[in-house]
């Protein structure tokens, strides 16, 4: 099993200077403020957006973009620092500081360091690739925005229009119910059976070849080598070898443009690197030469060029930026150097046969008994890989019935508990067109007002609960408040009630965002047990920016 726990939210604004820390419990959190408005929503969507998900609908007022997020998280009880600026993701894993410039490559680590394989089909391509963290976090993240329309699990995170039936395929591989593995078995097996027959059909071949010379009394001298063909192979390799050496132009050129580009880079930063370096004593006073074009400027008119505020926050953050820009572009001058030494030696071998093509004047072959044992070799060789190729297909479809089995095992058992939950949440929250319902259809649900929110909250209960009972990945689990339309008190009693039953209690951390006044529908040991995050306005505060600002990570050579 593999569990992830947020112990703390960390948010800096650089440019205005404020900030604040968020602590959490490894349980069950309420995040409460005693109106709308305050920021409650902003508090659980930054979580998702840090963890990589591309969250839909932030608050205008929010500038999620500018901000600079950090959290402190547990993985199977090991600590962990993410932060996130922008597209740039920088992660402190025990001793190991890693930097990713998109959230693909932050999904790549993310689902390798939690044993993960989440792999989804394009809606235009037949193969399987390994899903980016919006997939991977959807089902735990349930907004207020964008969830309580009748779709369900489908808008809280942009991204999932890009895959093929996301949604069932996701819960099915949380579930144990994916059949991904048993396709890829299937498709194993049926290649290994072509193969085999391919290799039935040359023993076959080699059979006739070798029972033909056998019936011979003598050998017979192989007709001369096709001169008029070796001309037209000639022809050949000297137009590839035009076509290399245009390449090689090529990306010799690429290298040098790449090697300006992070010359100029590198000049920023030792530009930053400078200013970090001064005290603040008489800034006004010391002079900077510009890394570009070596003219004398102020410490201001060294940041103003470089679009920057004057605090060690926003420096470092552009030293990052920099520095990351300069690994990219190292590695894109390693890949061109390396692409080069192989058109280089591309181009001796193509040089060298067009030699050895213009020495050949006449080329004779002979056929000798040698051919024989030569041709005997390769079919007893034919037929050692034909028995191992044979052998592997039985292993194989032992593997295909066993999956089945177990396949069928989970789909019994989650249909089960399907239907139990189902048919508790739709008695206590009195929806019975719910009881039609079958697992994994996710179909839009009909109808508006209260009984689509019930309808919405039942199925959402269902499928946390699901989550949380089978899945062996336990990430956190979060919702917004759930009362978008207006509802009686009877009506709030029994949703927050099943709330508190079929999702606060859950064997995942879980965030729950709630008006203060609304408490009073949780029971009294539920709130005695669980954390309460009283949340007021302004929620990022400018005296706490000097001392958080010291505690995040950065990644500077």
């Amino acid at each position: 099993m593999s569990k992830l726990i947020v112990n703390s939210l960390t948010i800096i604004d650089s440019f205005k200077e404020v900030a604040n820390k968020f602590e959490f419990d490894k349980d069950s959190n309420l995040i409460v403020s005693d109106n709308n408005s305050v920021g409650k929503s902003s508090i659980i969507k930054s979580i998702y957006y840090c963890l990589g998900a591309d969250i839909k609908n932030f608050q205008p007022t929010w500038e999620y973009e500018k901000y600079i997020f950090q959290l402190e998280i547990e993985i199977d009880n090991q600590a962990c620092i993410i932060k996130r600026k922008g597209k740039i993701f920088i992660v402190k894993d025990g001793e190991s500081l890693e930097e990713f410039g998109n959230s693909k490559d932050f999904s790549i680590w993310f689902q390798g360091r939690l044993g993960m394989n989440l792999l989804l089909q394009r809606p235009t391509s037949e193969t399987y690739t390994l899903s980016y963290m919006d997939a991977v976090l959807s089902p735990f993240y349930i907004d207020q925005d964008n969830s309580w329309d009748g779709t369900l699990f489908k808008n809280s995170i942009s991204g999932l229009g890009g895959y093929k039936d996301a949604v069932k395929t996701i819960f099915e591989y949380y579930l144990g119910l994916s059949n991904i593995g048993l396709i890829a078995k299937k498709e194993e097996k049926n290649k290994n059976t072509l193969k085999s027959q391919e290799l039935k059909e040359k023993i076959g071949q080699l059979s006739g070849v070798i029972e033909a010379y056998h019936q011979k009394n003598d050998v017979e001298k192989a007709p001369v080598v096709d001169l008029e063909g070796l001309q037209n192979e000639l022809q050949e390799y000297i137009i590839a070898t035009n076509v290399l050496s245009g390449e090689i132009g090529k990306y010799s050129q690429n290298i040098s443009v790449h090697k300006r580009e992070l010359d100029l880079k590198q000049q920023d930063v030792k530009e930053l690197r400078k200013l970090l370096s001064i005290t603040t004593k008489a800034y006004g006073e010391i002079e900077y030469i510009c890394s570009h074009c070596q003219s004398v400027l102020t410490r201001e008119q060294s940041l103003s060029r470089l679009e920057l505020k004057d605090n060690e926050v926003s420096i470092k953050e552009r030293i990052e930026e920099l520095n990351f820009g300069i690994t990219e572009i190292r590695k894109k001058v390693s890949d061109a150097e390396d692409r080069l030494v192989e058109l280089r030696s591309q181009f001796q071998n193509y040089n060298k046969k067009i030699s050895e093509i213009r020495n050949v004047n006449k080329i004779e072959s002979y056929v000798n008994q040698k051919v024989l044992s030569e041709l005997d070799d390769l079919r007893i060789e034919l037929d050692i890989e034909r028995d191992k190729v044979v052998n592997i297909n039985k292993e194989i479809s032992k593997e295909i019935r066993e999956l089945k089995k177990k396949l069928e095992i989970n789909q019994e058992n989650i249909n089960n508990q399907f239907n139990s939950l189902i048919h508790n949440l739709s008695r206590m929250l009195m929806i019975p067109s719910l009881l039609s319902r079958s697992f994994g259809k996710f179909t839009k649900l009909q109808g508006g007002g209260v009984q689509l929110n019930k309808e919405c909250l039942a199925l959402f209960l269902v499928y946390e609960k699901l989550l949380s009972k089978n899945s062996v990945f336990k990430l956190p689990m979060a919702m917004d408040s759930f009362i978008k339309n207006e509802t009686d008190a009877k009506n709030n009693d029994y949703m927050f009630s099943a709330v508190e039953n079929y999702f606060m209690n859950n064997e995942n951390q879980t965030f729950f965002a709630v008006i203060r006044k609304n408490l009073e529908y949780f029971s009294q040991d539920f709130i005695s047990k669980t954390n309460v995050l009283l949340l007021e306005k302004p929620i990022l505060l400018p005296e706490k920016y000097q001392e958080l600002s010291v505690q995040l990570i950065n990644k500077l050579d």
